[in-house]
């Protein structure tokens, strides 16, 4: 996948898993939230959830990255 903003775009490993991953591995967001079974209906809005270190490396570990596009 690629991440373009106001940085250098880069080219990151993800993966697609459901909304019930996060409940079965027993982890929960630091800020925001997991996919939820909403989000895996065809046609939603898409979501993203970073890894902690994308987060603080990326972002600066903002709070504020919620919701953004």
């Amino acid at each position: 996948m690629n991440l373009s903003d106001s940085g250098d775009p880069e080219r990151l490993q993800g993966m697609r898993i459901s909304a019930g991953a996060f409940e079965m591995l027993g982890v929960d967001a630091v800020v925001g939230r997991v996919l939820q079974p909403a989000d895996d209906t065809p046609g939603q809005q898409r979501v993203v959830v970073l890894s902690h270190g994308l987060w603080r490396r990326r972002f600066g570990a903002d709070p504020q990255i919620v919701g953004r596009a």
